[in-house]
């Protein structure tokens, strides 16, 4: 396999990565970090980020121990100017913002550096630095200052311009390098205007501190040479910076360290980070596109911001712009998603206790895409930190992954090997620092889902049980409601998720109480045994007999097509009826008792179209509750049917009001249910980040951000009341057009041209009230008048309508 290989900035080349020590694992790097004297920017978190990651993945894939070196410049020429501006000593300023500095890479998951060096902590060690620069002839006192002599550095054999020759006679870069210390008394006291400042003389009204060559402070290149050599000594393995650091600032830091060792190559690999645009400008306060990063991740998080990083190189030119973040947090979503749907599914094969084995060569194309996607991933690591490509494989991988899960059943699925991609994608996010802290977690570093909490079996169980119960509810309701809607009273419901023992129950007991109670109202002395009666009745799911030849009958019942369905329900409600005779008879002796089953043979066929069509929402719900009124109202119904006679069109009208009346009762309590189960749904659970999907092979849960999905539910909230506007408007629009129409129509065809724009144009009419001449009496060209019988036709056709809509009225 490949071998890491990373572009140095000092040989313009890729090069195999090795630290300084052969054949060692540890990897000592330094990296500029701030200077405190304002907020951290977009730029700050570009270069920041950047590095971070390159550490992390040196450590993280490549197995490296890498201490990590940051200065932060807390005395600067830009410190002391803002001090003096706000009237405020430059210690507090500079350490306010040191300390948002820390905390802003503190919210962008930044990995702290194993040591932070501060220049005011150093200032000894940078003195003793320069005077061994100047006792070597390197470095020259002049006017309380002292400069570093880059003619004596070349001569003595070091080169100078290591990094970017080209910028080496670059007077005006040159003195950007040395900020406000690049004064013309300044440029007079240097030997040549290439010499840089390594100790500044202080004027009263700035810091300083005393020193063999006066009052002053330390130039900001030596600070950096000091500091890491005081960490790592003569050799470096690798240096961090922006861009914008090349020359001169890492060039006087070569050139310093090189001459006080007098040692070629100080460091090894020099990498640096691309210049950052904002919108397709360079950032700046003048342009009013000076972005914090405090200002950024109050409108997007940490993670979105790292993402949108990570699709850049860390070398080549970034472009900061609204429509690249927005991107990134698709790319976010999708991997969110993506872990999601994982953690359902494998609830799911929990729940089910499947064994989650792999299945012998069946998923040799994942498997083949699995094996690819970490193949390119590890390329791309190798290729110079590519993030870019890594990202890239990722979602392929994941798209693969996904498609798989989409064309696959249940049952062929191998959860074991979506499990392995799951941990490799959280693996690789992770080392981006993207994914959790932990290797034993799957998913983003900043979810914690329930799932994966401390009392993860009883929450996982208590929500499994509500959303199955929620799917069992509206698995019954819901075809009810659809068949209601298409006043189709005898479809078939599917039953296969029932056994017979359970439909039994629900037949045997449900459907007996149900027609014991329509019978009770034909006799004072039943109502008085009811309770008793019922009793009885739970007895009977002990008759072997009964429940033989029930589960029986239920399994033709439900094996059978619709014409057949009768004639099973007809046995099975004859069965039961003959039950009922027996139970009464032995309960009391009343001469009525041969009426009533006589009359409930006579009801049964009426009632098990009712039966059939919601004998499962008894099932649920336990023994129907239907009120007083309700049950006189019903058998108000049945007592007119049974006193007709037996073909008569009143009978038959009694039988449909009947069968209308029966469901009407329980779809109004569906629709409650159902806009219940919906409200839980949409409302209650997203407050603790749960989304319920539903579908027709049942609803999977998972675990979500609650303010997202709480944007997401407002979202729909507006489409569709906008939905409903817009409804509202096309019928407000078409009624309007409808009464022009009318209004229009209220004219008959005859009299249309003899009145309004038609009147004064015409002398004479056809039978029909067509106009034949003209008002001067001439006689009208065929082609107007066809013109006019077609105006006619028009008119006729309105006038039509209009009397239509009349007549309904």
């Amino acid at each position: 396999m490949s071998s890491l290989v990373i572009r140095n900035s000092l040989t313009k080349k890729k090069e195999l990565f090795r630290p300084w020590k052969e054949d060692s694992k540890s990897v000592t790097c330094y990296i500029c970090g701030p200077t405190v004297y304002d907020s951290a920017h977009v730029g700050h978190a570009r270069n920041y980020l950047s590095f971070d990651t390159i550490r992390r993945i040196l450590e993280g894939y490549f197995g490296f121990e890498v201490e990590l070196q940051m200065n932060v410049t807390d005395v600067d020429d830009k410190i002391i100017k803002k001090s003096k501006e706000l009237q405020e000593d430059f210690c507090t300023l500079s350490g306010r913002y040191e300390r948002e500095f820390w905390e802003d890479l503190d919210k962008l998951n930044c990995l702290p550096p194993t040591y932070i060096t501060r220049v005011t902590d150093y200032i000894p060690e940078i003195i003793n630095f320069i005077e061994k620069l100047v006792e070597r002839g390197y470095a020259y006192e002049a006017g309380g200052s002292v400069y570093f002599d880059v003619q004596t550095f070349t001569q003595a054999g070091f080169k100078y311009g290591q990094l970017e020759q080209t910028s080496v006679g670059d007077i005006e870069r040159l003195m950007e390098g040395e900020g406000s210390w690049a004064s013309q008394q300044a440029r007079l006291e240097k030997k040549s205007a290439g010499d840089f400042a390594l100790w500044k003389r202080s004027q009263e009204d700035e810091p300083g501190w005393s020193s063999p060559w006066g009052y002053g402070r330390p130039g900001w290149h030596v600070e950096c040479s000091t500091m890491a050599s005081c960490i790592f000594g003569s050799h470096v393995d690798m240096h961090c910076g922006g861009e914008d650091l090349r020359f001169p600032h890492h060039e006087n830091e070569i050139a310093q360290s090189e001459a006080y060792f007098e040692k070629n190559e100080w460091v090894k690999f020099f990498l640096h980070s691309g210049h950052l645009h904002i919108e397709g400008l360079k950032m700046s306060k003048s342009l009013k596109n000076f972005i914090t990063i405090r200002s950024i991740l109050e409108r997007y998080t940490p993670r979105q911001l790292r993402l949108f990083i990570l699709q850049h190189h860390y070398a080549a030119r970034m472009n900061y712009s609204e429509q690249g973040m927005q991107e990134a947090v698709n790319v976010e979503k999708f991997f969110a998603e993506f872990f999601r749907n994982f953690f359902a599914l494998e609830r799911e094969y929990k729940k089910h206790g499947k064994f989650l084995g792999g299945r012998k060569f069946r998923e040799s194309g994942l498997c083949m895409e699995f094996r690819k996607r970490k193949e390119e991933i590890h390329e791309a690591f190798c290729d110079d930190f590519d993030t870019p490509a890594v990202i890239r494989s990722l979602q392929a991988l994941v798209k693969t992954t996904n498609l798989y899960i989409q064309t696959e059943t249940n049952n062929d699925m191998d959860i074991t090997l979506m499990r392995n991609i799951v941990r490799y994608v959280t693996k690789i996010l992770t080392i981006l620092g993207l994914g959790r802290p932990s290797s034993e977690e799957s998913g983003f570093w900043d979810e914690v889902p329930l799932q994966k909490s401390s009392n993860e079996e009883f929450i996982n169980g208590l929500i499994d049980i509500f959303v199955d119960l929620r799917d069992r509810i509206r698995g019954l309701l819901i075809p009810l409601l659809k068949q209601w809607q298409k006043k189709s009273f005898n479809a078939e419901m599917s039953r296969s998720d029932y056994d017979s023992e359970s439909i039994f129950v629900c037949v045997l007991i449900h459907i007996i109480i149900f027609l014991f109670r329509i019978a009770r109202f034909f006799s004072e002395e039943l109502d008085a045994c009811f309770e008793s009666f019922k009793e009885k009745i739970w007895l009977l799911k002990d008759n072997e007999d009964l429940q033989a030849e029930s589960k029986k009958l239920f399994v033709s019942f439900r094996s059978q097509q619709s014409h057949e369905t009768e004639k099973c329900l007809d046995e099975l409600l004859n069965l039961l009826v003959k039950d009922i005779e027996s139970l009464l008879t032995t309960e009391m002796c009343i001469s009525k008792t041969s009426g009533i089953v006589s009359g409930l043979y006579r009801i049964k066929t009426v009632v098990f179209q009712f039966v059939k069509w919601t004998f499962n929402f008894f099932q649920e719900f336990s023994v129907i509750k239907v009120s007083q009124e309700d049950l006189k109202s019903f058998l108000s119904h049945f007592l007119q049917f049974l006193e007709t006679d037996e073909e008569s069109e009143m009978k038959r009208q009694l039988l449909l009001a009947t069968m209308e009346w029966l469901p009407r009762q329980f779809v109004h309590l569906a629709k409650c249910v159902v806009e219940e189960l919906d409200d839980i749904r949409d409302k209650k659970l997203i407050e603790y980040g749960i989304r319920i999907e539903d579908s027709g092979k049942g609803s999977r849960w998972k675990i979500e951000d609650p303010e997202e999905l709480k944007r997401e539910m407002v979202a729909k909230a507006q489409q569709e009341s906008a939905k409903l506007e817009e409804k509202k408007k096309r019928q407000e629009e078409a009624q309007k057009r409808l009464l022009e129409e009318l209004n229009r129509g209220r004219v008959p065809p005859g009299e249309m041209f003899k009145q309004g724009d038609w009147q004064g144009h015409f002398s004479k009419y056809d039978a029909d009230g067509v106009p034949t001449h003209d008002i001067e009496n001439n006689e009208i060209p065929k082609s107007q008048r066809k013109k006019l019988i077609k105006e006619y036709e028009k008119q006729r056709k309105l006038h039509e309508k209009y009397l239509h809509s009349m007549n309904k009225f």
